[in-house]
């Protein structure tokens, strides 16, 4: 069965923003690390706020960026988002950008 897609325009450079997982207004250090960013279309990132984690979930769901859905499938049924998984989500994402992009 193929997927539908929605019609999100989140490939359109001026429609996506990076969405904090953690809240930028948590002051910890980990915040600001790439792990804790996600490509998500700027309509679905201002419709999330300032939410905790589990929360945040479904609205990931609805993004048609790979990334984003697989982080979704990833991690959709833990209910906490910590340091410990920026830090190794860090690394994964440092893994994947060595594999795929050369310099």
């Amino acid at each position: 069965m193929e997927k539908k897609l929605l019609n999100t325009t989140e490939l359109t450079t001026n429609n996506f923003s990076l969405e904090h997982i953690e809240s930028q207004t948590n002051l910890m250090p980990w915040v600001w690390q790439i792990g804790n960013l996600i490509p998500l279309s700027s309509e679905i990132n201002s419709k999330i706020g300032d939410i905790e984690f589990k929360r945040k979930l479904p609205y990931y769901q609805k993004s048609e960026l790979k990334i984003t859905l697989d982080f979704y499938n990833k991690y959709k049924s833990q209910s906490d988002w910590t340091d410990v998984d920026v830090i190794q989500r860090t690394k994964d994402l440092a893994k994947i950008a060595y594999a795929n992009w050369a310099l």
